[in-house]
């Protein structure tokens, strides 16, 4: 898979080597091929006073915008249930870096598209920005800069992030749409506005 991104930054987790994302103007992530194994196990986030924390994975999720949104909420599809031709599929990838309890960094970048296959839109970028933030119960609420390809700078929006075990939520994103300049970009960014996002954490291991 090839997603667009921005600038890349390398990573060495001491059994290969990835490129991170750095998202920012359009690029290339190439993802790892040899399919190896990499740390999974996932502690508390606020153990890392002597080093830092880097966790990184994959982001794969439903988005529910439909008569039933407000039902189901987001959630991944299982066998017992069944996607509304409204509804959105999320994949992506995220990195996040925690010093001391901080998250210094927050970064994902998105691709979103109707189960049905249309309304396809990539690189909707989020990026933490301003001071580090705190994470409390392995929880943090940030403030990022949420964007698309062509829409430069992006909507500040705040955003928590949370992980349970091997799992991170981005919750409550907030975009204010009435600040976003072109309905293409409002439409866009509608998609994410007041979600859940899901993904895997792939890795966790000091930087």
């Amino acid at each position: 898979m090839l997603l667009a991104i921005g600038a890349v930054e390398k990573f060495d987790d001491g059994n290969n080597t990835m490129m991170l994302a750095i998202p920012a103007a359009s690029a290339q992530i190439p993802v790892p091929e040899d399919g190896s194994q990499q740390n999974t196990n996932v502690s508390s986030v606020q153990n890392t006073s002597s080093s830092s924390l880097v966790l990184r994975g994959l982001i794969g999720s439903t988005i529910s915008t439909g008569q039933n949104a407000n039902v189901t909420g987001s959630s991944i599809i299982t066998g017992a249930q069944q996607a509304n031709q409204s509804d959105y599929a999320v994949v992506g990838r995220w990195r996040m870096l925690v010093n001391e309890s901080l998250v210094q960094r927050f970064a994902a970048n998105l691709t979103v598209a109707r189960v049905d296959g249309s309304e396809y839109h990539n690189n909707i970028i989020i990026e933490s920005i301003g001071r580090p933030s705190e994470f409390a119960g392995n929880a943090s609420n940030i403030l990022t800069q949420i964007s698309t390809d062509s829409s430069v700078p992006g909507a500040i929006a705040p955003i928590r992030l949370e992980i349970k075990d091997r799992v991170l939520e981005i919750a409550d994103i907030n975009i204010d749409e009435n600040a976003i300049a072109g309905v293409e970009q409002q439409n866009i960014l509608g998609i994410i506005d007041g979600q859940s996002i899901y993904g895997i954490i792939e890795f966790q291991g000091t930087g």
